[in-house]
């Protein structure tokens, strides 16, 4: 388990990374993780085909990971 000090450089650091994203990949992290929703309920509100939605939504968590990850790392090398 992470100690509380982690969880909070975790959510900071996840936190910039959702800023830094494009303004369309906020939106549609936005609309999915809104309360109730569902990659089919974004699908049919914007127009697009639930298989691409899925794969937009891989590439984006693909890229908070990474971000997240290397957040860390620089918070490590620079001794927080």
């Amino acid at each position: 388990l992470e100690r509380p000090s982690e969880l909070d450089s975790r959510h900071d650091a996840l936190s910039g990374c959702l800023e830094k994203l494009h303004e369309r990949d906020r939106e549609l992290i936005r609309r999915r993780y809104g309360e109730g929703a569902t990659i089919r309920g974004v699908s049919q509100e914007i127009g697009r085909p639930v298989e691409g939605l899925q794969k937009a939504y891989q590439r984006i968590r693909r890229s908070l990971i990474d971000c997240v990850d290397r957040a860390l790392a620089a918070q490590c090398r620079e001794g927080r």
